[in-house]
């Protein structure tokens, strides 16, 4: 349930410092559509020191704080009749319906995460485990040419493995053939 903070800085900052993961819809008071920024709460230009005034919320905006911005965007709608604006600066980029997307290879998957935060997919996540494969102590060094490598990797990518767990496969299959 969002809360509001009209004229009161500092019950805002008090939420502020014990939900930093939480969001913040900075509005006007009469709750125009046109204005409903919303920000991550440790975004700068929403907490600490305000950089116009010395106040947060008992000049022309107040504050609409929340832990999910799913409950922010359905105050928008109801309570301002409008959408949220996200902030340029800490771009809180989950909107219903995002989905974390299959990725076809490591980098490209590197590549989403360095854009995106992983806060705004906390729905998409599952609890799971990690095996940890024992007695892994020997290194067997190869050589490969620059085409081979190629090839290697963009199997490997294609697969969603690394390079290494794919030639271990490989292998695998070969001794068990072979014994």
């Amino acid at each position: 349930m969002p809360m509001t903070f009209d004229h009161e800085d500092a019950a805002y900052q008090s939420w502020i410092d014990t939900h930093q993961d939480g969001c913040v819809v900075n509005c006007y008071r009469d709750l125009s559509p046109a204005y409903l920024m919303v920000h991550r709460a440790r975004c700068g230009t929403i907490s600490g020191q305000p950089a116009r005034g010395n106040t947060w919320t008992t000049g022309e905006f107040v504050k609409v704080c929340s832990v999910a911005i799913e409950a922010l965007e359905r105050w928008a709608g109801r309570e301002a009749n409008g959408t949220l604006q996200p902030c340029g600066l800490c771009r809180p980029t989950y909107a219903p319906g995002n989905k974390i997307p299959d990725f076809h290879s490591h980098d490209k998957e590197a590549e989403f995460w360095d854009t995106h935060e992983v806060t705004d997919y906390l729905h998409e996540l599952r609890t799971g485990s990690v095996g940890v494969a024992p007695g892994l102590a020997s290194e067997v060094r190869i050589q490969l040419d620059s085409e081979e490598s190629k090839i290697l990797r963009r199997i490997a990518d294609e697969r969603g493995i690394d390079v290494s767990t794919l030639v271990r496969m490989w292998i695998k299959v070969r001794l068990r053939s072979e014994a």
